[in-house]
């Protein structure tokens, strides 16, 4: 059965529209697996595992009968536990939430399953997605599939490793600051973060109203094209979805422009402190798009570093007004960490919110200008694989700088809404991730995605089994 799962997303469904696999078939694949290896990574919360065999039967009646409900028909899921599932209690990582189920399921969850996905289960987060490692101390902290030793990145941690240990297809997790894209570089998978507005939130926790976005993370590229497309769209629930026609991303990963212009981020933001592996990445993605017949160029920005504070600080100071709202007393019940975070935003003066919206007013703009000359830019990940456990741990006095490490290259995109992919491209020599970082223009997730597809088939490996 550890072939099905072996399987992308895309052949899986294939599989099953052909006739080759059931639904069932590869639900019990998935089931089986997560038994074996989830009590050691620690992916999931909960494993539906009743609704799922339930679902499989549904999908495989509708197969004989003709019906086929999307490009996901009978394709094993996960969902990050931030998302409302109707029926399945909600925790966020929390101490205090989940002792009653969702009454609703989130747009993205019913977009999935009418494209005919199964849902295997919600996944671990860092506590309501305020974090960046997602050590848990409430509950199951995931753990990273290619160390244990290590962290998976956060907050959604628990679906990348899904993903990369191959409890799931496919999985859907937030990014506010980095929370997709984190977890997807040191978990060797890829992660999307589409244009802020593209993907509804409706049914999905909040964090931080400028910044919530959703997305998939998928074993590959074309995965991620394939989930986007079904998650995609217009959601009157949403006030901030943007009502944007969806492309054929599935094409567009096929079909790339040959005239590409790719900006390769310079300067020490981007360049200094770096893994020698990490810097080789980059290296070796621009080649790839050179040979691709892309024209690449260096691009210096200005504005990364203050680009991260006022991410920062915007974040903090619309969690804090959530949190004090949405669960008044409940300050002593959350980990040290998020506390302190949330502490952190209730310090956040209208003074520092308007120098944190100036700034994102200079970023925004000079990102545009970027965009006038480029189509992509290409930049790392991360700076290095995956931190240890203990480093991360934030009762110890390592934790601010690993978190500062961790979002050192996302927040950017995170202030200014652009789409962003991150995908594996090399191991460090303790055997860990490394990944490299492709930004679009806003609404340019095809372009995204399709030179994605280029540098993955060149450097991309599947993900840890």
């Amino acid at each position: 059965m550890s072939a099905i799962t072996d399987l992308s997303a895309l052949a899986l469904a294939e599989r099953i529209r052909h006739g080759s696999l059931t639904a069932v078939g590869a639900v019990e694949a998935y089931l089986e697996r997560i038994a074996g290896v989830d009590p050691e990574v620690a992916a999931y919360v909960t494993v539906l595992a009743g609704r799922a065999r339930a679902e499989a039967v549904t999908r495989d009646t509708e197969a004989r009968s003709g019906r086929w409900r999307g490009p996901l028909h009978g394709v094993p899921v996960a969902v990050k536990d931030l998302i409302q599932i109707e029926g399945v209690p909600l925790t966020a990582g929390s101490s205090f939430l989940g002792s009653e189920p969702s009454r609703e399921t989130a747009t993205v969850v019913r977009r999935l399953e009418a494209a005919g996905a199964i849902v295997l289960g919600t996944t671990t987060l860092h506590e309501f997605a305020l974090g960046m490692t997602s050590l848990n101390p409430h509950g199951r902290t995931p753990r990273n599939p290619w160390r244990l030793d290590r962290v998976a990145g956060g907050s959604s941690g628990g679906s990348a490793v899904a993903v990369a240990a191959r409890l799931a297809a496919g999985a859907v997790g937030t990014d506010t600051g980095g929370s997709i894209r984190i977890p997807a570089a040191l978990c060797g998978v890829v992660g999307l973060k589409p244009t802020f507005g593209r993907i509804s939130r409706a049914g999905v926790l909040p964090l931080s109203g400028s910044f919530d976005t959703v997305g998939p993370i998928t074993r590959s590229v074309t995965d991620a094209a394939l989930f986007l497309g079904v998650m995609a769209g217009v959601d009157p629930a949403d006030p901030a979805s943007r009502d944007v026609p969806v492309d054929a991303y599935i094409e567009q990963v096929a079909r790339v422009r040959p005239n590409l212009r790719v900006g390769r981020l310079v300067g020490p933001f981007f360049e200094a402190d770096l893994d020698p592996v990490a810097s080789r990445a980059v290296d070796d993605a621009a080649r790839v798009c050179v040979e691709a017949g892309f024209t690449v160029r260096p691009v210096l920005l200005r504005t990364p570093e203050e680009a991260g504070w006022a991410q920062v600080t915007l974040l903090l100071a619309e969690a804090a007004v959530y949190h004090r709202d949405a669960y008044p007393g409940m300050r002593e019940r959350y980990g040290r960490d998020v506390r302190a975070l949330l502490d952190q935003g209730e310090e956040v003066t209208s003074a520092m919110r308007s120098e944190a919206r100036g700034v994102q007013s200079r970023v925004t703009a000079e990102l545009s200008d970027a965009f006038g000359e480029v189509d992509l830019l290409l930049g790392p990940a991360q700076p290095a694989g995956a931190p240890r456990l203990a480093d991360a741990d934030p009762q110890g006095s390592a934790w601010p700088q690993v978190r500062r490490l961790l979002g050192r290259f996302s927040r950017l995109y995170n202030l200014a809404g652009l789409p962003a992919i991150v995908l594996p491209s090399g191991l460090t020599d303790e055997g860990l991730p490394v990944a490299v970082q492709l930004a679009a223009d806003r609404f340019r997730e095809g372009t995204l995605l399709g030179c994605a597809r280029v540098i993955e088939q060149a450097l991309g490996w599947p993900a840890k089994g």
